[in-house]
Formats: structure tokens, sequence, C-alpha cells
């Protein structure tokens, strides 16, 4: 099975950090993207703006809350995730659906103070740094997964 969503857009406000009990750094914010198209029977440009929920947890959400401002061009991914509660008020069932980010990247271009924005990939956060792989191994054919 695949739950895979990617999308290309502006973030609708700076994102705001919190901590669940455990202490966990979750992020919620908005993407906006569009779509343009020329109407067929009038000629005209029309437009389109999709909004999208995000959700942000752990080091990934400190990046954004420290590096993404209202604005910022931005490439996500994750999975589609949909909440559903009962309204208090109303009695009636709610339901929202969010993409849980696993990666992002930066598009806005190179940083002010020079630095090179690198994508986000879980592996990039990790304390030591991965092992070079072994390119000059002879590879046998019972070593292939197919």
């Amino acid at each position: 099975m695949l739950n895979r969503s990617e999308i290309i857009g502006n973030l609708c406000k700076k994102p705001e950090l919190k901590e669940t009990k455990s202490g966990t750094a979750v992020s919620s914010f908005s993407v906006a993207t569009n779509s343009k198209w020329k109407d067929k029977a009038t000629g005209e440009m029309k437009e389109e703006v999709e909004f999208h929920n995000v959700v942000v947890w752990g080091k990934l959400a400190e990046v954004c809350c420290d590096f993404l401002r209202q604005g910022s061009k931005v490439y996500m991914a994750g999975a589609l995730k949909t909440q559903s509660w009962e309204d208090k008020e109303s009695g009636k069932n709610m339901y929202r659906t969010e993409i849980v980010v696993k990666e992002m990247e930066m598009l806005d271009g190179k940083p002010k103070d020079g630095a090179v924005a690198k994508p986000y990939h879980p592996a990039n956060l990790e304390d030591e740094p991965k092992k070079a792989h072994n390119t000059t191994a002879e590879v046998k054919e019972a070593d292939l997964p197919f």
C-alpha cells in the first residue's frame, strides 16, 4: 500500500512550535498551492488556491519553526491522515485531513547569511554521520534480493 502526498507551495503563516506532554516537538500550519488554467468558454485565465493542513513532528518541526516564515516556498512530502472527533457544542462528527510531513525542502534559495540550505531528510539529522558505502566491493549474485 502507498500513502504519500507531495506538495510545493507557500506557507500561510509562520509555524509555531509546541510540545506534547512527553516533550516531543510538534508544529501544525497550512501550505497554499495554486493551479492556473484558461477557461475554454471565455478565454479568461482562472486560478484556484488549495490550502493543505500539515503536521510536523520532532526535529523537523524545530527546523521548520527556525527557518520557515509566512510566504516561504517549500516542498513537503508525507502521509495523509484524517482525524475525526465529535464537536462538543453541536454533537456533529468533524473531520480534518492533514499531511504528516516526513521530508521538507526550502525552495526560497540561498539564505541571506550565505549558508547552504540542504533538503531535510531524517538521515540528515542523525548525530553521527553515515558511514560511506564500499562501492568497490564485488556484488555476488546470491546477494541480490531478486
